[in-house]
């Protein structure tokens, strides 16, 4: 995730205020809060949003997707 963010060519690079950036891998809360706090300070969003539920879950038409962030964001996302 961070390579594709903030690596040669990454996402951060294209971002500008007003774009949203979705998350939805499962990696440690302490990197993606500091990825959060980067893409802010593009004036973009950023939205973590793992899902949770494995193959098991997806078979099953059961998986879960937990979502922080600011409300504004997420309301965004819902679309």
């Amino acid at each position: 995730v961070k390579d594709v963010l903030f690596g040669e060519n990454g996402v951060v690079f294209g971002l500008k205020p007003g774009k949203l950036v979705i998350d939805m891998s499962s990696i440690s809360p302490i990197e993606t809060k500091e990825f959060a706090k980067r893409v802010r300070e593009t004036g973009s969003e950023y939205i973590d949003a793992p899902v949770s539920g494995g193959e098991v879950g997806a078979k099953n038409a059961t998986l879960s997707i937990m979502a922080g962030g600011e409300q504004s964001a997420f309301d965004r996302a819902l679309p």
